[in-house]
């Protein structure tokens, strides 16, 4: 997804379960409830994605609202206990967090 405009979405990207190579850039993402990028999550968080194809979140902006599951903790999320050459690829984001929903 490349300049894109989304509002009140669970996650920002989300790619579980064996997704990859979901490539956001340049996207405004709107009060999402979670996070703005859930990545390399396969239910354990063991799996991940395949070295190589890895998912991008390079130039975006996001607004993270979280009010109805609690305080912000995390603006993102990756299963960081796999390899590392499975870890999505970031760059140049900018988040934003509603003043009073940071935990």
């Amino acid at each position: 997804a490349v300049n894109n405009f989304f509002i009140y979405g669970l996650h920002g990207t989300k790619s579980t379960y064996g997704g990859h190579n979901i490539r956001h850039t340049g996207n405004y993402y709107g009060y999402v409830a979670n996070d703005c990028l859930m990545s390399n999550y396969a239910g354990d968080t063991t799996g991940g994605n395949y070295a190589g194809f890895n998912d991008w979140y390079f130039n975006n902006t996001c607004i993270v609202a979280a009010k109805k599951k609690g305080n912000v903790l995390n603006w993102g999320s990756f299963a960081c206990n796999t390899k590392q050459d499975q870890w999505p690829v970031l760059g140049n984001n900018t988040i934003y967090v509603i003043p009073g929903n940071v935990g």
